[in-house]
């Protein structure tokens, strides 16, 4: 019964709020844990010609290319790919090479961030010991706070919500009538293998919680997602779970939630959190589906409804 546009509201409202915490935690994080690896960074030879580097940036699409000369490891630079749009008739692309410096894996990003604004630089070479372990973009620390950035660097495959269910599992049946105690029996679902040593179910529920204090995640349509972030968790993982009833989630509200999605994200990968909320996101604005989940007749029927693409 609630208007499409007042779940968007919510939606925004928590996104917002999930920005918000990135931005504050990415300050103290190290350059390393945000790098691209060297051996999976493209890079382009100084012998290549025009034409050679012309097809390697139509087919990858980065910005940012290191540049190294053959049977060197170390890059004399990089190319910005929009420079080869200013080059002249006659004009060799080496001859636009930028300078690439070095930044420690050890540097904090606000170190990273406030050397980029200083040097007016977009990407640094990661070195340590004369060791080049990796780079690190400007687009790198944003996707840190708004998600994955199509057209750089692929560091690993999609976030899956597919994947993050199988990890975390299906409660169909909700016993319990309150928020905390939902919550509580959503953590309970978890494997212990999939969650850090020494962190328990309760441990969980007791991080989730405190989150739901700072900002309510019902979004008013019977789905609701709780969530935490989650320290040294070594994949993420959703449990869904689902009230016939539904339940008074949110406080003052006589909205009752039907459907959770209880998303548990590794603390150092603060980028996952959102990509899964845009995918539940998506599920949630479609009516159809979302309706099937609040009136799925068994756990199979509700199975194949969340293995549907996401």
């Amino acid at each position: 019964g609630l208007h499409h546009d007042a779940a968007e509201r919510r939606i925004r409202d928590i996104r917002l709020q999930l920005l918000m915490d990135n931005v504050a935690n990415i300050r103290s994080q190290r350059v390393s844990f945000i790098m691209v690896a060297w051996p999976t960074v493209q890079t382009l030879s100084t012998e290549a010609d025009h034409r050679e580097v012309l097809r390697r940036i139509s087919e990858r699409r980065f910005s940012r290319w290191p540049v190294v000369e053959p049977g060197q490891n170390r890059p004399v630079g990089y190319l910005l790919a929009k420079d080869l749009l200013a080059l002249s008739d006659g004009e060799h692309w080496q001859g636009r090479i930028r300078p690439l410096a070095g930044i420690s894996p050890d540097a904090t990003i606000d170190q990273a961030l406030d050397r980029m604004q200083a040097e007016g630089a977009s990407i640094y070479l990661v070195e340590s010991g004369g060791i080049i372990l990796g780079i690190v973009t400007m687009e790198d620390i944003l996707e840190q706070v708004v998600g994955k950035l199509d057209d750089e660097q692929a560091r690993e495959t999609p976030i899956s919500l597919g994947d993050a269910i199988r990890r975390g599992g299906i409660v169909f049946h909700l016993t319990r009538q309150s928020r905390d105690q939902v919550i509580r029996e959503l953590a309970a679902a978890i494997s212990s293998r999939h969650l850090p040593p020494g962190f328990d179910a309760e441990a969980v529920a007791a991080k989730v919680i405190e989150r739901e204090e700072q900002v309510c995640t019902d979004l008013g349509n019977g789905i609701a997602i709780p969530h935490a972030r989650i320290e040294g968790l070594p994949a993420p993982l959703v449990v869904v779970g689902r009230s016939e009833l539904g339940i008074a989630f949110a406080p003052g509200t006589e909205s009752r939630a039907h459907v959770f999605f209880l998303i548990l994200s590794p603390l150092e990968r603060p980028e996952v959190q959102l990509a899964l909320l845009s995918r539940i996101a998506r599920l949630a604005g479609d009516e159809t589906r979302r309706r099937g989940l609040i009136e799925a007749a068994t756990q199979v029927e509700l199975g194949e409804l969340l293995d549907r693409k996401d």
